[in-house]
């Protein structure tokens, strides 16, 4: 039991140790390390008072109609990661009270198109709502994409996005799978061994 108790700790701390493979996921820093191929930006910094944001911090960003924000990161080809970010609607043009939509992509592999109703809320209230997908790596570079679908003149419908992650998604660990194995192993044989086996090995006093 000590044994198996270390090797889930083992785990717990190599999960505890992921890092973001992005910079600036949070956009603390406007949209510094991404890169702004098409369309337009909001850069939505606002004091905490009057925005409310997904990670408590200082920093999101909203995407205009067609526009296309990525930034490259290091993968290892065959490798999962799990990705997420958090959407919410920026009504640039009054209360966020849109439906917007949003089209993340992890290298070639399109995720799909996802959307948000801000119907009810409000900058300080944003109901900000995850989006999670595990993904496979196939480069050893790999652009995390976000897409704004939205055409003219639909340009008040902006997404915004916050707390953006890409983490690998951790293998069982070799010593934690050794010591596991030397577990169920002795477990087994202790149960094969018949009952007098442990007193065979003991030699007696000679009468």
């Amino acid at each position: 039991m000590i044994l198996l108790a270390l090797i889930l700790a083992f785990g717990q701390d190599r999960l505890q140790a992921q890092v973001n493979l992005l910079r600036n996921g949070s956009f603390d820093n406007g949209f510094t390390y991404w890169t702004l191929s098409y369309g337009g930006l909001v850069t939505i910094n606002y004091s905490t008072s009057v925005q409310q944001y997904a990670d408590g911090s200082t920093g999101a960003v909203g995407l205009s109609w067609i526009t296309t924000l990525y930034q490259n990161i290091p993968t290892m080809i065959g490798q999962q990661y799990d990705f997420y970010f958090y959407m919410a609607d920026w009504g640039p043009n009054g209360v966020p009270d849109n439906v917007v939509y949003l089209s993340p992509s992890f290298g070639d592999i399109s995720l799909g198109t996802v959307s948000f109703s801000g119907a009810g809320h409000t900058y300080l209230n944003m109901g900000w709502e995850k989006f999670d997908f595990t993904v496979t790596a196939d480069s050893t570079t790999t652009p995390v994409t976000f897409y704004n679908p939205a055409v003219y003149p639909s340009n008040s419908r902006w997404p915004a996005i916050d707390d953006v992650w890409v983490t690998p998604i951790p293998e069982p660990s070799v010593c934690g799978l050794t010591l596991l194995g030397v577990i169920i192993s002795a477990s087994l044989l202790r149960k094969r061994m018949p009952p007098n086996t442990a007193r065979a090995c003991v030699k007696t006093p000679a009468e």
